[in-house]
């Protein structure tokens, strides 16, 4: 088994992207991990989310690696044997533009059957694009005819209906695809499983959100009110310093700066509208919390060939 990573970190050292093998044992279980390296024994370290899918893409009779990142172009990597690769390549279509997602996931296999692997990339916006493959001489890399969109950008998760009496809150796009190529129901076909990672907020009563709605509603106004005041309290400070502006006051020094913070803070201390607002809204705040947070998991889904 072969894994890409995020990054990692050693003590105080933190390298991204590494890529690791997994030698198979046997019943399921796998030895512990090693770094492949580049054909000088330094361990490969790319980019930071390196998604990897192993193939003799070149027909050399040995494996090569296809490597997508977070931010960077996809690379192939040739095989030299004994887990070692050479220098990276980036990976282009036929009319010269760089392959490239943000937050990429890679697969490589032979999606329209013509005996080619071919290239199969999802986006962090849930994309998945295809590449055909045409195939060249022994030693040489295929050529990538332009993307093909396979499946578009994920939509809300409107299909993750809530039980009922109860709504999602904060409901975000499926992301981050990490697709595969498999035969999934054995019918000669090549279908797509596409993993992805799903940040939902909780599951809420209608009342417990109109709750919310009312809190957020006055917090807003609030908040409104007291950004008011301090601009009205701002106004003054610097008028009584014999400023027009709090422009002026930033243009004639650090130490006037300073001075003029340091009396706009003591009148709003002094202000009772300002910190009954204030102490509301940090109550609102509390209230407010726990409706926001997220919970990030994933799913796996199928999409069978027609």
């Amino acid at each position: 088994m072969i894994s890409g990573c995020y990054w990692t970190v050693d003590g105080r050292q933190t390298r991204k992207g590494e890529i690791y093998f997994f030698a198979g044992l046997g019943g399921g279980r796998y030895a512990a991990s090693t770094r492949l390296t580049d054909a000088n024994g330094k361990t490969l370290q790319i980019s930071e989310a390196s998604s990897v899918a192993i193939v003799d893409w070149d027909r050399d009779g040995t494996l090569d690696l296809v490597c997508a990142f977070s931010h960077a172009p996809v690379k192939f990597l040739k095989g030299l044997g004994q887990l070692t690769f050479g220098d990276p390549v980036d990976l282009t279509t036929r009319d010269g533009i760089v392959i490239q997602r943000s937050e990429a996931g890679v697969a490589v296999g032979d999606w329209d059957s013509d005996g080619i692997p071919d290239l199969i990339l999802g986006a962090g916006n849930g994309e998945v694009v295809f590449y055909k493959a045409i195939q060249q001489a022994t030693g040489k890399l295929p050529t990538l005819e332009p993307e093909i969109q396979l499946i578009p950008p994920a939509e809300m998760l409107a299909e993750l209906a809530a039980p009922e009496g109860l709504e999602i809150l904060n409901p975000r796009s499926r992301g981050r695809a990490k697709p595969a190529v498999a035969d999934w129901n054995g019918d000669g076909k090549s279908d797509l499983l596409v993993g992805d990672c799903v940040r939902i907020g909780p599951y809420k009563t209608s009342e417990e959100v109109a709750v919310l709605r009312g809190n957020e509603a006055r917090h807003r106004a609030l908040e409104g009110l007291y950004r008011a005041q301090l601009k009205e309290i701002e106004a003054e400070v610097a008028r009584a310093m014999g400023f027009g502006s709090f422009q002026e006051v930033l243009a004639a020094g650090v130490e006037t700066a300073n001075r003029f913070y340091r009396a706009t803070q003591e009148s709003r201390d002094r202000d009772p509208s300002v910190q009954a607002w204030a102490q509301e809204m940090r109550k609102l705040e509390v209230a407010i919390a726990p409706f926001k947070k997220t919970v990030t998991h994933g799913f796996v889904w199928v999409y069978l060939r027609r």
